[in-house]
């Protein structure tokens, strides 16, 4: 079983995102504050970034990290995924009761 790498997929990502946004690796360092080697090195997927360093990236392109890391994602969902971490944040402080009710909504859809 071929299994990809989470830094690879983190690449293919970042270079996804950045390609509907028509950026560079430059524009990306710049936004990032990160070199421009260490993004060029991140977005190939060639070694595994810094928890810091994948931050930072997901941060200047506006999308949640554990979406950059996440397999067969399309360009609409890691568009969502700041809306995610939202629903993720006010799911924090329902009650069990009103979770249960969210839950049992968002599967009927």
């Amino acid at each position: 079983m071929n299994v990809k790498k989470t830094h690879e997929t983190f690449g293919e990502n970042v270079r996804m995102y950045m390609s509907v946004k028509e950026w560079t690796t430059v524009t990306l360092a710049r936004a990032s504050k990160l070199p421009q080697k260490t993004v060029w090195t991140m977005s190939r997927g060639t070694s595994a970034p810094t928890l810091n360093k994948a931050f930072q990236l997901s941060a200047a392109l506006g999308v949640s990290l554990p979406a950059l890391c996440k397999e067969v994602i399309n360009i609409r969902q890691l568009d969502n995924s700041l809306r995610c971490d939202e629903l993720y944040n006010t799911a924090l402080s329902l009650t069990d009761d009103q979770f249960s009710a969210v839950l049992t909504f968002a599967k009927s859809l």
